[in-house]
């Protein structure tokens, strides 16, 4: 028999990745909130993170992908350098 086809909404393992949706997924928002389960305290969560959150009808958070990449890509550059912390020594060069 030939292949069978599958359903856009894929969920096997393999799979995972391939078609993500412009929001982040129930789960992905578990895992950032983790251990919070109840959808106000993820609320207050994700916006204390500076992120603006939206809710779903029946009031789990919405939060844009690319919003959150930006917002939390953004926190992840402006606290790593090459030239490490500001508030040390710069041992070695001439000042």
């Amino acid at each position: 028999m030939g292949q069978a086809h599958l359903p856009t909404g894929d969920t096997r393992p393999e799979a995972k990745g391939r078609h993500l949706g412009p929001d982040l997924t129930q789960g992905e928002i578990d895992a950032i909130c983790e251990p919070l389960k109840q959808p106000a305290a993820q609320v207050r969560y994700l916006e204390g993170l500076g992120l603006v959150v939206a809710r779903k009808p029946n009031g789990r958070p919405l939060v844009n992908r690319r919003h959150y990449d930006d917002v939390r890509g953004r926190a992840t550059v402006s606290t790593s350098s090459s030239d490490g912390p500001a508030d040390e020594p710069a041992w070695g060069e001439p000042g």
